[in-house]
């Protein structure tokens, strides 16, 4: 016992200095290791948020684009209807897919299944797709379509489609084609009768239909390609919306004497104006086309036809 202590006095410096090393190695074992398991956590949080947006489960709060929240029923009720679509897409089943869209949807974008096949089935559900599901404004949802990992063999993709869906009544739009207003509006005026029909809004855009009535003795020209903003749409706060008048050919300028005539007209009027939109503005219409042939002048007609 002796010896020992007379081996402590000694090589005292030494021994401590040998065991304020072991103790230091030690805390920085433990630092090291507490260090790793905070990371393997945050990477678990990061798999499991990714995981979610691929497979679509829903977002926090149920929250919209805009920061508003929707309801946690009618959220989940309407997000099974897009997530319904989807499936039967990645099965093949396109006649259920297509038994899903609304009837306005089926009218405008897919008139029978063959067309809904062809050039949105095929187009998009070649392969097997993996999807995100946000909720976007009110009863819109942005949906991404992405290829699915597990299938391709790749651990992320930053591919993918993007449309919106619209749900109405367990029956959903797509194409970004958001919903229809119907309008039925006549206006009559110097033997030219216009009736507004309906309002089709889209995430970008909108079109009117609108039905031209001609009872002059002369052909009429809608507008001159020379002034497209002279048809538009006023909102509430008078804003212009012009029209896409190049989308049109010459001919659907023009209505004859005693003819009539219908037109799609699309706008620069995002959906979200759908509400806001009071009236259309048509202020350059020729009254007398021929006359307007010979001598590059004609009195004008303006229509001004409120929703």
């Amino acid at each position: 016992m002796n010896k020992i202590v007379r081996y402590f006095n000694q090589n005292r410096q030494l021994i401590i200095s040998i065991i304020v090393i072991i103790i230091a190695c030690f805390i920085g074992l433990q630092l090291v290791n507490y260090f790793v398991r905070k990371q393997n956590e945050e990477n678990l949080i990061n798999i499991s948020s990714q995981d979610k947006s691929i497979t679509g489960t829903e977002d926090r709060d149920y929250q919209i684009a805009e920061g508003e929240t929707r309801d946690e029923v009618i959220y989940k009720s309407e997000k099974y209807v897009i997530e319904e679509f989807i499936s039967n897409c990645n099965a093949k089943k396109f006649e259920d897919a297509y038994s899903l869209l609304t009837q306005n949807c089926k009218d405008l974008l897919y008139p029978d299944l063959a067309t809904f096949v062809k050039q949105y089935g095929q187009k998009n559900f070649a392969t097997e797709k993996d999807y995100n599901i946000q909720a976007w404004s009110t009863n819109i949802y942005r949906v991404k379509l992405m290829e699915n990992l597990l299938a391709n063999g790749k651990t992320a993709d930053t591919d993918y489609i993007e449309q919106y869906f619209t749900v109405y009544n367990d029956k959903i739009n797509i194409g970004s084609y958001v919903g229809t207003k119907k309008l039925n509006k006549t206006v009559q005026k110097a033997n030219v009768e216009i009736t507004l029909e309906k309002l089709d809004s889209y995430i970008d855009y909108s079109i009117v239909t609108l039905k031209i009535v001609n009872n002059r003795d002369s052909s009429i020209m809608l507008n001159t390609r020379d002034y497209a903003d002279n048809i538009y749409l006023l909102d509430k706060n008078k804003l212009k919306y012009v029209a896409f008048l190049h989308e049109l050919n010459d001919d659907e300028f023009i209505i004859g004497s005693g003819s009539s005539k219908t037109l799609s007209i699309k706008f620069d009027s995002p959906y979200t104006k759908a509400d806001e939109i009071t009236s259309l503005c048509i202020t350059n219409m020729i009254s007398n086309y021929e006359q307007y042939q010979q001598l590059g002048d004609s009195r004008l007609i303006q229509f001004f036809i409120e929703f």
